[in-house]
Parts: structure tokens; sequence; C-alpha cells
């Protein structure tokens, strides 16, 4: 799977180093959901994609080029469970079913670390975790999937 743009984004004033930040952002996003076609949506910094029957939404921060918020819903029934961040605390609003377990995939494959929202999805198993790391080009992986990877390869050089 890649990912692409269906409509590029428009560049930014002051310079293409916020967009970059936020193209990156969005194809990392969209990976992470298993979204294979997307585009802007409803707003500057704001994307749009399906993935299979779902619907996929979310917002980057266009100051800081990080993701602010997702929805994800079925397409044909008004089920969705939404993630947003506001005044610096992250929260969200669920419709348990499969959009529950696609938010946490998802989230699962962009490394989002706030205990108390996971702690409302569904956990993935061992195998569901080792399959998402697996379907996720690596240059999309979070920073501590990274950071593991380099400490079991200096392991496996010192023995």
């Amino acid at each position: 799977m890649n990912p692409t743009m269906a409509t590029p984004l428009l560049t930014p004033r002051g310079g293409g180093d916020a967009l970059s930040a936020i193209e990156r952002e969005a194809k990392r996003v969209a990976h992470a959901f298993g979204v294979e076609e997307w585009g802007p949506h409803a707003f500057r910094h704001g994307f749009l994609g399906m993935a299979g029957n779902v619907r996929i939404g979310w917002i980057i921060d266009k100051e800081k080029g990080t993701l602010k918020g997702v929805e994800v819903g079925l397409h044909e029934e008004p089920s969705t469970t939404l993630l947003r961040r506001s005044n610096g605390t992250w929260g969200i609003a669920l419709y348990p079913g499969l959009t529950d377990e696609l938010m946490a995939w998802g989230l699962y494959r962009l490394g989002f670390q706030d205990k108390a929202v996971l702690s409302q999805l569904p956990s993935l198993s061992a195998h569901e975790r080792m399959e998402a790391r697996l379907s996720l080009p690596r240059e999309f992986w979070p920073v501590t999937w990274l950071e593991e990877e380099k400490t079991v390869m200096e392991y496996q050089s010192e023995t």
C-alpha cells in the first residue's frame, strides 16, 4: 500500500518547511490507518480518505505539523470514534465496535501513548501489534519503535 494524495496541497505563505511537516504527518496518518487515497478536506489542514468502507478524517496542527485529531467512521452509518487534542489534553468519544478497533490499530501504528485514551480502546494482542509493526513502512515508524530496533541491533552486535 502506498497512500497518495488525490489532490495536492497548496503551498502555505512563508515557505515550504511547514508544508513539508504537514504533508509528512498527513502521509504518516494515512499509512497508520490504512488509507490508500486521500486529500484535503473541509479546511486547510484537514484530510479525508477511505480505508475500505471506513471513512478516516484527520487534522494536522499547522504550527507544529503534528496530529491534532482523527475521526474513524463507517461510511453508511452515523457511527464515529473521535479523538481530539484541546488545550493540550487528548480526549476521545467512543462508538463501540469496528470504529474503536480501527482507532486502536491506527493509534498504535502512530506510536500514540496517552494512557487515559488508550485504556478506553480495545487492546491489541501481541500478534496484532507485531502485524501492525510489520505492515507499516519503516519510514513512518514511531520513534519508540526505531529506538527499540536500535537497542536490539546494538545488543546483537555485542554478542
